[in-house]
């Protein structure tokens, strides 16, 4: 805390203090809070920006569980949340959580979810223009796809991108446990299906 404190103050800079009042001077590169403020939202809070996405990964004391934060990626302001096995980021657009790591990457009306710290997406997701849509996670493995999605824009069309299936095989599209429809994967794993998302929760499963 006091570290962040600090940081509000001076800012991200390496800076020297001074003696009496430890307060930040001058814009050196020599010394001062920058490599605690990094390590801290780099070691605790798990925040790595990568070329083609935010990876979250944090490591949450107790103490610091139920954290929020704003954090400029590419120009843009996500809002963080950071608790106990639950951990979500959202943009102006889009919202993900999960309780494990993951990487997030929005731009546009396409949402695109990264499982674990797999570097090219797991799940596609491009919305109506304009309109929310948030993902919660439930499973993701070889075996299935489960997550939750939702709308505060009322109903619409949601188009989804699954990657890294199993090519040229057959899959079953769940909605609340109803089959939806079957789909078959491209040569290149990729499933494609279409969805309606409302302002209740929907359970999608891909099995």
């Amino acid at each position: 805390e006091n570290v962040l404190n600090r940081h509000s103050k001076d800012g991200l800079a390496f800076q020297r203090y001074g003696r009496d009042k430890q307060d930040g001077r001058g814009d050196d590169i020599l010394s001062g809070n920058s490599l605690a403020v990094v390590g801290l939202y780099h070691a605790i809070f798990g925040i790595n920006p990568l070329y083609n996405r935010l990876y979250l990964n944090p490591h949450i004391p107790d103490k610091i569980a139920g954290t929020q934060l704003i954090y400029n990626f590419r120009g843009e302001k996500l809002t963080i949340g950071l608790d106990k096995k639950q951990y979500a980021v959202s943009n102006n657009q889009f919202k993900i959580t999960a309780k494990t790591d993951f990487g997030f990457y929005g731009k546009g009306d396409e949402l695109n979810y990264f499982d674990a710290n797999e570097d090219h997406y797991s799940l596609k997701a491009k919305a109506e223009k304009g309109k929310p849509l948030s993902l919660e996670i439930i499973g993701w493995d070889k075996n299935q796809h489960v997550w939750n999605q939702s709308s505060t824009g009322g109903s619409h069309k949601v188009n989804y991108s699954i990657n890294d299936l199993k090519p040229d095989f057959q899959y079953t599209i769940l909605v609340d446990g109803k089959k939806v429809k079957a789909i078959k994967s491209s040569h290149e794993g990729i499933g494609v299906f279409e969805v309606n998302a409302s302002t209740t929760p929907q359970k999608i499963s891909l099995l």
